[in-house]
């Protein structure tokens, strides 16, 4: 069945965490039961990938109508089949929970490749007595039979994102070197669990994303499990703002092929009562694959809650970015490099900061550098933040537009000068008017 029951990993708390643990089972035993009550026997492949790009965006586990809502390009849920649903691509799994024979896991592997899946994901949270319970031994013996046919591609096991999870993996890495094992990709988890440690950064799931780095083989990262729980997520802002985090953090870790969110956490929900949380409709905006595709759209389509930027006094023409310089161009009202979302200032998230996050980047926002303007990957550091955010104020040329200016030289706006988009005073009417845009969608 569906293993909702599972037990998350989290980082070292307070506590033993017994009672987390307890509270999580009950409350994922109710929608296992749910969910596996509707699914069907028949195993069926899906064929919903983003048409644009690979998958990218997924969720671990949901009914197969959230999974459509939230425009998941791909998902799992624990185990060899779909169930049915055939809502974005299904990834199977050869979880090792309760089987830890050759037989066992063989057989398994061989039902997923015979419904005609050409990826599996390994032994889950092996570390973990309540998951796949596996010793680094077991594990090791099983791995060839997992792997045994070279046409499907393997995901190495998941450990839990605390020290006994860092230890188990590094273990047997080490064995995978020594013994010369295919591990075609490799999977991790991150919960935070104390306060602070799903800040707005995520900068301790980069934190795991580059210890996972660390390995050598150069191998594309899944984040197949990450979420927030105790006191990291004290409502909900709080851990929309991380997933946002998150989103920056694989943009510029190029590693990261595909990321899963687990929303079976409290303030962790993407759904509720049938309808989209705040969390649901951020993630059910951002992109379905990482070149920037709009959720189960093509590379043409907007994108949900994307914008254009007008220029004022050259309205057929509109801010774009092309080889990461940005320009005014007259072709760009449809191109995905012309639309931006503006979120909260990285800088500052007050009144009117705004920063404007590229559509077909994620992760890449519009920043000054030497008062020219180019396309960048947030790079985490206040200068880039600083560098990245505007105060939005009514238009130099007509209060009915926007101006845009600047964070950390508050002299100077976003104005456009031969097309090129630059930093500067703003001292007269060309410039009132260079330095004038609408906002649309």
């Amino acid at each position: 069945m569906h293993d909702l029951s599972r037990v998350p990993p989290v980082l070292p708390g307070p506590d033993d965490g017994t009672a987390r643990r307890a509270s999580a089972r009950a409350v994922r035993a109710v929608v296992a039961l749910a969910l596996c009550l509707a699914a069907a026997a028949v195993v069926v492949r899906s064929t919903g990938a983003d048409a644009a790009g690979e998958p990218f965006k997924g969720v671990a586990n949901s009914s197969c109508a959230d999974l459509s809502r939230l425009a998941a390009t791909w998902w799992y849920n624990w185990y060899i089949n779909p169930g049915g649903c055939n809502a974005g691509e299904f990834v199977p799994m050869v979880s090792g929970k309760d089987k830890h024979g050759a037989g066992d896991i063989a057989w398994q592997r061989d039902q997923a490749i015979n419904a005609g899946y050409k990826t599996i994901l390994g032994f889950n949270e092996p570390d973990h007595a309540d998951q796949a319970n596996m010793s680094v031994a077991t594990a090791v013996a099983l791995w060839p039979t997992l792997t045994a046919n070279p046409a499907i591609r393997i995901g190495g096991p998941a450990p839990a994102s605390d020290a006994g999870g860092r230890t188990w993996f590094t273990a047997f890495m080490r064995e995978v070197e020594a013994k010369r094992l295919r591990v075609d990709f490799l999977t991790l988890h991150y919960y935070g669990w104390n306060a602070g440690s799903c800040d707005a950064n995520a900068s301790g799931l980069e934190a795991q994303i580059r210890w996972m780095e660390s390995f050598p083989g150069n191998r594309p990262i899944w984040v197949t499990e990450f979420g927030c729980m105790h006191q990291s997520n004290p409502n909900m802002a709080a851990v929309n703002a991380f997933y946002n985090g998150a989103l920056r953090v694989f943009a510029r870790h190029p590693r990261v092929e595909r990321y899963a969110w687990y929303p079976w956490n409290p303030h962790n929900e993407l759904v509720t009562n049938g309808n989209l949380t705040q969390l649901g409709n951020t993630l059910a905006n951002a992109p379905g694959s990482r070149d920037g595709t709009p959720p189960g759209g093509s590379g043409s389509a907007p994108a949900p809650g994307a914008s254009r930027i007008q220029s004022y006094n050259f309205p057929d023409r509109y801010v774009r970015h092309s080889n990461f310089d940005v320009r005014l161009d007259p072709t760009a009202g449809a191109a995905q490099d012309a639309r931006f979302r503006l979120v909260p200032g990285l800088a500052s998230g007050g009144s009117g900061q705004v920063s404007f996050e590229s559509v077909s980047h994620p992760g890449h926002y519009l920043r000054h550098y030497g008062f020219d303007f180019v396309l960048a990957a947030d790079d985490g550091s206040a200068t880039f933040r600083s560098d990245a955010t505007f105060r939005q104020v009514p238009g130099l040329a007509s209060a009915s537009w926007s101006s845009f200016q600047s964070y950390n030289y508050p002299d100077r706006y976003i104005r456009h000068s031969n097309y090129l988009l630059r930093l500067d005073p703003i001292t007269d009417q060309t410039g009132r008017n260079d330095a004038t845009f609408r906002v649309t969608g």
